[in-house]
């Protein structure tokens, strides 16, 4: 087992984008066997209920052996505090009449503004020998 441990959130954490990607993660298929993480399921906070009574304890019971501490939360600050690798899986889904560039630009507004306004504050947020990695998911197939 790697000895560092590893701060992974995962945003959108009610969808189904995100709770896929929890339970990769969780069970070890993104970062190995061998190394312990620390997981964190943000959401905004009309879902952050569901994500607790739902998503959470899912994860949880499917893939305990490699996560040391879960935690869910709407609080950006506290998600992005220290993070290793944050994975922005939560956007617009997608509709009739929108195409997929249409999906993709409405996305990308709206990653920068929950996620990244203040870029520059997120940078100090984060464990200070490295920016943290950032992997966004479009699930815009229709």
């Amino acid at each position: 087992m790697s000895s560092r441990v590893l701060k992974v959130v995962v945003t959108g954490a009610s969808g189904e984008t995100g709770l896929i990607l929890s339970h990769m993660v969780s069970k070890g298929d993104v970062f190995g066997l061998d190394q312990w993480m620390d997981l964190v399921l943000v959401e905004h906070s009309a879902k952050l209920k569901q994500v607790k009574l739902g998503c959470l304890p899912e994860v949880m019971t499917c893939s305990p052996r490699l996560v040391r501490k879960y935690s869910c939360t709407s609080n950006m600050d506290e998600a992005f505090t220290d993070a290793d690798v944050i994975f922005l899986a939560s956007g617009t889904p997608p509709s009739h009449g929108l195409s997929r560039n249409d999906i993709i630009g409405t996305n990308a507004l709206e990653y920068r503004k929950r996620y990244l306004v203040g870029t520059k504050a997120l940078e100090y947020r984060v464990r200070s020998s490295y920016r943290p990695n950032f992997i966004i998911f479009e699930n815009n197939y229709l």
